[in-house]
């Protein structure tokens, strides 16, 4: 299988390389194309106004400089020559839970290649000791799900144990962060001026710590697989705008 492989913490970070050794191991053909920096908190942010540069490491590995997102469109739309069967951003040094997939580099990076109709992995390691874990995790789901006959976009986070020491896998649901556990901004005096620096993320909610949604399901030592999805349309508030404009509109005649 051909597996295109980015991420969001750069083309030289541990998570990647790691990825990439064991899935080729495994004998698929890999072609890294990964931002030359750490590139966290990126989200789908595509460069409009300036020049993208590009640097072939090596045969299969090319450094750019850009987002997540220009990687797998550059990739996509000109440097490879054939389409991957798959694509996989990670592994992630840190989690993606909950909120984060709204943030993640390393889950825009899937989801460009979703919108290209290709499946996608973002694979998330809790921590960044057992990169091998989340691998083999990777390799496991590349092989159960290959027989799937639709495009699929999965966010995964992994314990960071020993593979010997997870729980399992399951399907999670994505949880959410509290909105006023912290203050959001950190000011700081730098050069003369006031700096703003954004904190680290906020807890889950008391709710998302329950079984079958991705924090409580990580805090029990499992492996959790969300799928997501493109579509953001909010079915409910469709309908209940519809209902309001009519209303309106009935007021106004």
């Amino acid at each position: 299988m051909h597996i295109l492989v980015s991420n969001d913490d750069g083309v030289h970070a541990e998570g990647l390389k790691t990825l990439v050794l064991i899935l080729r191991q495994a004998g698929h053909h890999v072609t890294v194309v990964a931002p030359d920096r750490n590139c966290s908190g990126a989200s789908q942010a595509l460069t409009l106004r300036q020049p993208i540069f590009v640097n072939w490491l090596d045969a299969s590995t090319v450094s750019v400089q850009g987002t997540p997102a220009d990687c797998i469109h550059l990739a996509l739309n000109g440097l490879l020559e054939h389409r991957p069967d798959l694509i996989i951003s990670g592994i992630n040094s840190g989690e993606n839970l909950g909120d984060d997939v709204w943030y993640s580099g390393t889950v825009a990076a899937a989801s460009e290649g979703y919108l290209a109709g290709i499946s996608a992995l973002a694979i998330s390691l809790v921590g960044a000791q057992y990169f091998d874990t989340a691998a083999r995790i990777a390799c496991d789901l590349i092989v159960q799900l290959s027989s799937l006959n639709t495009p699929f976009l999965l966010s995964v986070n992994v314990p960071d144990v020993p593979f010997d020491a997870l729980s399992g896998m399951t399907i999670s649901q994505q949880g959410r962060r509290q909105v006023k556990a912290r203050q959001s901004l950190v000011a700081s005096e730098l050069c003369g001026q006031t700096a703003y620096w954004i904190d680290a993320p906020m807890s889950p909610t008391p709710d998302s710590c329950r079984k079958g949604c991705d924090f409580g399901d990580i805090q029990s030592g499992y492996v959790t697989v969300t799928p997501l999805n493109i579509d953001r349309t909010d079915q409910a508030q469709c309908e209940l705008l519809t209902e309001y404009c009519v209303l309106k509109q009935a007021v106004k005649v």
